[in-house]
């Protein structure tokens, strides 16, 4: 934009110093020295506007490599908890399983849970692109209801039915396909940022 705003002017200003050239040529060696210093006023001219212009782009680039790096970070992020998740609630649908097939009981310990549940909060408060929260939305979801059915299977005290292990490997599926969508994400901007 500013390109297109100052070439006409420095093409303007060349133009008049050199029609003043040809209708004004100089007689003495003054005369050439004032229109030698025209000349360094107008080269002097473009030479800062020219030195600003790469200072202004060298500074935008600059910054938006750090922007980039800060999403790449972030999508890091992102996916260590998604990975926590899918390691967590897979165990929690394995040890429903389990207790299924063996007509037992075993205490689900929802600490873990508890915690997944705050980093997710924590990290969906970070400077993420909408496409990273939009997939911390729906693991968010399926990590709260995994807590509800721990705390629900933990207050119960028997043997989890059927029912109750099939809605818990739909959540650790549900969050598989989160992690999943989140390194598709990361792949991209990693992918980017090799590209600037």
């Amino acid at each position: 934009m500013a390109m297109i705003l100052v070439a006409p002017v420095m093409a303007f200003l060349i133009g008049y110093v050199v029609h003043g050239l040809v209708e004004n040529p100089p007689v003495s060696s003054s005369d050439l020295s004032g229109w030698a210093q025209a000349f360094g006023a107008i080269a002097a001219i473009a030479g800062a506007w020219l030195g600003t212009q790469y200072q202004i782009r060298s500074a935008e680039r600059s910054r938006l490599k750090d922007r980039a790096e800060l999403l790449l970070e972030h999508a890091d992020i992102c996916l260590a908890v998604a990975n926590d998740a899918v390691r967590s609630l897979t165990h929690i649908a394995n040890q429903f399983q389990d207790d299924v097939r063996s007509y037992g009981f075993t205490v689900v310990g929802a600490e873990r849970v508890e915690a997944l549940l705050q980093m997710i909060e924590t990290v969906s408060q970070k400077s993420i692109p909408p496409t990273m929260f939009m997939q911390l939305i729906p693991l968010q979801r399926e990590v709260a209801f995994t807590l509800t059915a721990v705390r629900q299977h933990n207050r119960a005290g028997d043997t989890p039915s059927g029912e109750r292990e099939k809605k818990a490997r739909k959540r650790a599926d549900a969050v598989v396909k989160c992690r999943d969508a989140l390194q598709q994400i990361r792949d991209d901007l990693a992918k980017a940022y090799r590209a600037h």
